[in-house]
């Protein structure tokens, strides 16, 4: 039950978004000293259908955008296969505030999957996250983000 989700898209199937996220089993994990590894899966909420109660599928990024969020973490690091967000030309785009964010996903200069990525990047910055896209295939780029370096996207 750490996450709780709808189904918003019933064609889809077991496909939910989150609308809630019980911190508490995270935050035990944390105090601990240990590092959570969550699976993107939640339990569908009841709404009086068939289906309450369902382990539903959830889009990584989406749930850790939320997850961010709702920790109040500081930052929300996505490791992906490219640079980062790319404009038309693409060109990587270096720092994006959410206004702009939010028109690139509007206009559909971003698509695929960098949609949930760039929207989770928006729900984490709702909680006060800095969030960043990373090129996950360099080598070290974790280490480097966390040290400092200006990698990817900055969002927010």
């Amino acid at each position: 039950g750490m996450l709780q989700a709808r189904i918003d898209e019933p064609d889809l199937g077991l496909v939910g978004n989150v609308v809630e996220v019980n911190t508490d089993p995270i935050a035990a994990v944390l105090s601990a000293g240990c590092m959570p590894v969550i699976a993107p899966l939640a339990v569908h909420q009841s709404d009086g259908s068939d289906r309450a109660g369902a382990l539903l599928n959830v889009n990584a990024d989406t749930a850790a955008g939320e997850i961010a969020a709702a920790l109040r973490a500081e930052r929300l690091i996505l490791l992906t296969d490219v640079e980062g967000v790319l404009d038309s030309s693409r060109r990587l785009i270096p720092r994006l505030t959410k206004r702009q964010a939010a028109g690139l996903m509007r206009s559909r200069i971003v698509d695929g999957g960098m949609v949930p990525k760039l929207g989770a990047c928006l729900s984490a910055l709702e909680g006060g996250a800095l969030s960043q896209i990373v090129d996950g295939r360099r080598p070290g780029a974790l280490s480097e983000v966390l040290a400092g370096k200006t990698l990817g996207t900055r969002v927010g």
